[in-house]
């Protein structure tokens, strides 16, 4: 105990043996790395030497030559080990991909198994063992603080092997570390070098003599990245791509935006278009391909984002910066990069039909060209007439007074949609 009874002395030493002693028993430990104190980058890769963010000049060691900043990388095998070692466990890990790959569907597509992907990558040799583990690598910002600005970056591993209903519970999702704030890191992959090592080590001659507790027998294990989830912005620094608000904005097509104010994005060149008309076919787009990826990293990006002396003004294919995912032969660019339901469907067209439904989507006459009962003009502006805004009032209301008939297993209880819609999250648009 320390003098003012508080105990921490005496604490620190105890909590530091029962760590080791948890280390020694499930092989799971950390790997510390130091960091820009203002998390522009870890001293990885190229990175590795230098003694000063070459984005922001700050200083990587204090005055006693200690990092002012670490983050901490915790690698996958050792977790994936103790999964197998549990009888229940391992048949989960095999079953479910097990399930769908010997059912012979064709209506659709129902997870990454049933894909051209997954069919692809077993043909390259992916896969051969019933045990292989598939990953979907998913991270974006968060703010640990509703007042100020501080926001740190998760990375999480979402398990492919297991059923969709369960595989994005808290208990199945694999923290591989927390990039540290206050801001979003501009050298992503500085970051992700240590598990991309991992990914790559193991890519060839895997982890051999892992024991399945499910048959009593050992295999060599085996686990791939196929799949990388995020929303737009964070998907342009993972790819290493110029994002969505240029003129290359498109991960998938090869379609140019155009510039007036902010980029907009038609698929037909506007009436007073001077340059070259266009006129794309929505269902015939010319569609990037891995290869023109790769071919546009190896030409221009000679060197890391935060060393490059030239880096290009407008990058070629909208390829700005190197991406480790290059380096993983089971991703593809762009196909590995997909779409989620969350932020296309419930934080994008769910909420600007609602503000299609209440008159907020149109601004100005000038933007109506259908006729409508609905909507008045009010002021130069399209609007919903009294009745209608009525209505969406008593929804609001009827909504708000549900609360205590729902049950809580439904998700977040639903808030009044007049009142709070501007603070809705994608949970309550799907609802």
């Amino acid at each position: 105990m320390t003098d003012d009874g508080s105990g921490t002395e005496s604490m620190l030493p105890q909590a530091k043996a029962a760590a080791r002693s948890l280390e020694e028993i499930t092989g799971i430990h950390h790997e510390r790395y130091s960091c820009c104190v203002n998390s522009c980058l870890t001293f990885t890769g190229a990175y590795v030497d230098l003694t000063a963010c070459p984005l922001c000049d700050e200083p990587r060691f204090d005055s006693r030559q200690q990092p002012r900043k670490t983050f901490d990388f915790i690698p996958v095998i050792h977790r994936l080990r103790l999964q197998y070692a549990d009888p229940e466990r391992a048949i989960e890990l095999k079953s479910y991909r097990r399930r769908l790959e010997m059912d012979e569907w064709s209506d659709g597509l129902r997870d990454y198994w049933d894909g051209d992907l997954h069919r692809e990558h077993k043909a390259q040799g992916f896969f051969a063992d019933e045990h292989d583990i598939a990953f979907a690598l998913s991270t974006d910002g968060l703010d640990l603080f509703k007042v100020g600005q501080f926001q740190v970056w998760p990375l999480l591993l979402v398990n492919l092997n297991l059923d969709p209903i369960v595989r994005v519970k808290k208990c199945n999702l694999i923290q591989c570390g927390i990039i540290p704030g206050p801001r979003s890191p501009k050298d992503i992959h500085s970051f992700l070098r240590p598990l991309m090592n991992e990914f790559k080590n193991q890519e060839i001659g895997g982890v051999p003599n892992v024991y399945d507790a499910s048959t009593d027998s050992t295999f060599t294990l085996r686990f791939y990245l196929t799949l990388v989830c995020a929303d737009l912005p964070a998907m342009a620094k993972l790819m290493g791509i110029s994002g969505h608000n240029s003129l290359q904005y498109c991960r998938f097509c090869e379609c140019e935006g155009v510039f007036s104010k902010h980029t907009y994005c038609p698929l037909q060149s506007p009436h007073d278009w001077s340059k070259e008309p266009f006129d794309y076919d929505p269902a015939d787009l010319p569609l990037r391909t891995d290869d023109g990826y790769r071919e546009a990293a190896n030409t221009n990006l000679r060197y890391p984002q935060a060393l490059d002396p030239d880096p290009p003004a407008k990058p070629p294919y909208g390829v700005s910066q190197y991406s480790s995912l290059y380096e993983l032969a089971t991703i593809d660019f762009p196909r590995s990069f997909p779409n989620d339901i969350m932020h296309v469907v419930f934080e994008n067209v769910v909420p600007k039909l609602y503000k299609w439904w209440t008159g907020a989507f149109l601004k100005k006459k000038d933007d109506m060209n259908v006729e409508s009962e609905i909507y008045v003009e009010e002021n130069d502006k399209i609007v919903l007439d009294k009745e209608n805004k009525n209505i969406w009032k008593i929804i609001g209301q009827n909504m708000s007074s549900s609360r205590s008939t729902i049950p809580t297993s439904y998700g977040r209880p639903l808030r009044d949609i007049a009142f709070y819609n501007k603070s809705f999250k994608a949970e309550e648009w799907c609802s």
